[in-house]
């Protein structure tokens, strides 16, 4: 048995779902059914942890002052404050939306390795006998 790293920890219970959901689906669509679970947990997840109030009323007043830049025609030092101040905002929604954000991808990459083991290539056995058919050669067969 292999080692487990932390992001195969959800592996067990995810292959006991899979095995429960293989006798109703086929697997194009568990894949796509994994998929839609992981983007609405991660959106759930975004929603709960982000402060969108603040987030919005951040954006209402960096919009306000994009639009005050945007037809400003004073000296050079307003212009500086106010580029500043918009700089300020920005780096506020910033720490305002960063850590919601690692947050909302934390379901993405618990599934991901699972999916990838699950769904990719399956290697032959050790010792298992291969049997390999080249296409489109033609070679003559001495008799």
């Amino acid at each position: 048995m292999s080692a487990m790293g932390l992001l195969d920890l959800p592996a067990p219970l995810l292959q006991a779902v899979d095995g429960w959901l293989a006798l109703l689906l086929p697997a194009l669509q568990r894949v796509w059914l994994y998929g839609a679970i992981s983007g609405v947990v991660s959106m759930a997840l975004y929603r709960r942890w982000s402060a969108q109030s603040k987030l919005a009323a951040l954006s209402e007043r960096t919009r306000v002052l994009r639009q005050e830049l945007a037809g400003y025609d004073g000296p050079f030092d307003g212009l500086m404050t106010r580029v500043g101040d918009l700089l300020r905002l920005s780096g506020r929604h910033l720490r305002l939306s960063f850590v919601p954000a690692m947050l909302s991808g934390l379901p993405v990459l618990f599934l991901l390795p699972w999916l990838s083991n699950h769904f990719g290539h399956q290697w032959p056995a050790a010792g298992e006998a291969l049997q390999v058919q080249p296409q489109g050669l033609s070679v003559p067969v001495e008799a």
